[in-house]
């Protein structure tokens, strides 16, 4: 009889997960598919994640094509969705507190974005020209403090990122959104405390 009220819990558990989409596919899919991404080519996204206990945790994420590398100033780096270091703590080294996807997914999910990020900086790449200047490649553009190409959103109840938005062409009005309004379900997940 005592067993039963766990078994119970147990079973909407597992079919949430089971049932449940990649943030990833559910963005693609909300935006048009995978062509959506692929036509990324690539970007870089910065910034200060400041905890409820007073401490901050700066990071970075770079992508491009398949390749990507997560970091960030506390000795996590993440190439590929791999852990590569290792903490060090009291003279001696211990896996990584974090448990990650991988970068890709890690811009593309809110729920990996704590609230209070003040800073950030985000810059596109092409596929062909890496950051080319000219005209026929300039679908993203180098971040120039007097032209940012980012605009973040975050939701007035939750406080977690709503929302991402850039520019497709340099000093143009033209944008791309990512909305999470439909993703919120995802923001119970925060960085560890330090």
């Amino acid at each position: 009889m005592r067993l039963k009220p766990a078994f119970l819990l147990v079973i909407p558990l597992l079919s949430v997960f089971v049932s449940g989409q990649s943030p990833k596919k559910q963005i693609e899919d909300a935006h048009g598919g995978a062509a959506f991404l692929k036509n990324l080519g690539g970007y870089a996204i910065s910034g200060t994640l400041y905890r409820p206990d007073g401490t901050s945790l700066s990071f970075s994420l770079m992508v491009q094509g398949e390749s990507s590398r997560f970091e960030t100033n506390e000795g996590v780096s993440i190439y590929n969705g791999d852990v590569q270091q290792w903490w060090k703590k009291g003279g001696r080294r211990s896996k990584a507190r974090y448990s990650m996807h991988g970068a890709q997914e890690i811009f593309l999910s809110p729920f990996y974005v704590a609230a209070g990020l003040d800073k950030y900086e985000l810059k596109g790449r092409d596929k062909t020209d890496r950051f080319s200047r000219k005209p026929q490649y300039k679908r993203f553009v180098n971040y120039e403090p007097d032209t940012p190409v980012t605009e973040l959103e975050f939701d007035p109840v939750s406080h977690r990122l709503a929302a991402i938005a850039f520019y497709t062409e340099e000093r143009a009005s033209s944008r791309v959104t990512l909305a999470f309004e439909d993703y919120k379900e995802y923001g119970k997940v925060r960085f560890p405390p330090k």
